[in-house]
């Protein structure tokens, strides 16, 4: 396939190459970045036979209002913060741009914004994939 519909990472590519696996990522960094987490990091890791190859999802709370195109999918980059007693708070790591690398080094998770959605309001619930391991 050529394509999928997210942001950041949108042409992406998969096929094989003389009967083996081949993955092509955007070149923007944070696109590169998020199409290996949610396609190449589970497909390697289930080839290797790993039980579990998919990150965590974890269901967080909004620490601030999301506005996102409601045309793809979206993985925002978030930091967790994580309180007693309640789900963990997502809030954005800054400026959310492809090129812009601080978003991927501050995240601990990408907000999945789905296809149709336009607006997370603060306080709602969304799911984000664990980059490491959770704080808990």
């Amino acid at each position: 396939f050529w394509r999928v519909r997210i942001r950041p990472g949108s042409p992406m590519t998969f096929g094989l190459l003389a009967g083996r696996p081949f993955w092509g990522l955007p070149g923007n960094p944070v696109s590169a970045m998020v199409t290996f987490e949610v396609f190449v990091r589970p497909a390697i890791r289930h080839m290797a036979g790993h039980a579990k190859p998919r990150r965590p999802l974890v269901r967080a709370e909004a620490a601030e209002t999301i506005r996102s195109p409601a045309d793809l999918t979206h993985f925002y980059r978030v930091q967790l913060e994580y309180l007693p007693g309640r789900p963990p708070l997502a809030r954005l790591t800054g400026p959310q741009g492809s090129g812009i690398l601080t978003s991927m080094v501050r995240a601990d998770g990408l907000a999945v914004i789905p296809d149709g959605t336009s607006e997370i309001a603060e306080g709602a619930p969304l799911d984000v994939l664990l980059l490491g391991e959770p704080a808990t």
